[in-house]
């Protein structure tokens, strides 16, 4: 054994390297940039955040970057608003991530950032008296949209919020679409006070919902579309099937899929270690999508 293969002699990875690493997660540079944000806001003050944040009267008049940035700042009076954004794209980002992968989980989070903030200026520019002027800024819509995934795969994951006990995540989404619904219901505040963007929150809730139930995945997308064309251009009619062929075709679908993938390594995990090496949060996982995928190669 050589001196390098000691474990006091060996050198742990350096500053850099260990933030190089974080940042090749969607999650990790999702958060160092929020908060990278906070700490520029918390220096530049008012006209950082005022040009950051999303205002309807000039997202409408070209603005429509700011639809963007909104959701990189936060209030610099109230550090709950980052540092609860930030805790439930950590608890919950890193699962969803897991499933869809970089790409697509960059994707649904952009798109339903920018969705959100869109709803939010559209409700206070044509609903609200002098809504126009009211600053939107926040991850909230873009999270909502992640909690939404978490939920539909992981319903009884037990989350811990501060001193309180452990709650299914089911529950805890559950009230908050209740809050953000009652909070439309009642009404906002009036113009010029800290308030929520209950309809930002909403719309992230609903991106996040969209992409699972239709599968909204970029890959899905392009095989959607590319397909019909691709069949009629390339299979002439009356042609004899090559099951074989088709068979790899199927194979080759299901490894470029991460949710397939998913499911593969934990029936590959049953058949190797037993059923009792799952967790339960992969019990549910498997349960939730292996019927589900089933159904979908059957009908292919």
């Amino acid at each position: 054994m050589g001196i390098q293969d000691r474990d006091y002699y060996r050198t742990g990875p350096t500053a850099a390297r260990q933030l190089l690493t974080w940042t090749q997660s969607a999650v990790g540079l999702l958060i160092t940039i929020n908060l990278v944000v906070f700490v520029v806001q918390i220096l530049g003050q008012d006209p950082v955040t005022r040009f950051l944040s999303a205002q309807a009267d000039l997202v409408f008049k070209g603005h429509v970057w700011k639809l963007v940035t909104a959701n990189f700042a936060h209030s610099t009076t109230n550090v709950w608003h980052v540092v609860g954004n930030m805790m439930f794209l950590w608890l919950l980002g890193r699962e969803v991530e897991h499933i869809y992968g970089r790409r697509d989980f960059l994707i649904l989070y952009f798109s339903a950032g920018v969705v959100a903030i869109l709803a939010e200026a559209l409700w206070n520019y044509f609903l609200l008296q002098h809504g126009g002027a009211i600053s939107i800024l926040g991850a909230s819509g873009a999270v909502m949209a992640v909690v939404a995934l978490c939920t539909l795969f992981y319903p009884k994951k037990l989350i811990s919020l501060m001193f309180l006990p452990p709650a299914p995540l089911w529950l805890i989404c559950l009230l908050y679409v209740g809050m953000d619904l009652f909070g439309v219901l009642k009404g906002h505040q009036p113009s010029g006070t800290a308030r929520v963007a209950n309809i930002a929150h909403l719309a992230g809730f609903l991106v996040g919902f969209l992409y699972w139930f239709f599968d909204l995945r970029l890959g899905q997308l392009r095989r959607k579309w590319q397909s019909p064309r691709s069949r009629a251009t390339r299979e002439p009619a009356g042609k004899i099937l090559d099951f074989q062929r088709e068979s790899v075709r199927a194979s080759q679908r299901r490894s470029a899929d991460p949710v397939f993938a998913r499911v593969d390594q934990l029936l590959e995990k049953i058949h190797t270690s037993g059923l009792e090496s799952l967790s339960e949060q992969e019990m549910e996982f498997l349960r939730a999508n292996s019927g589900r995928f089933r159904r979908k190669d059957e009908t292919e």
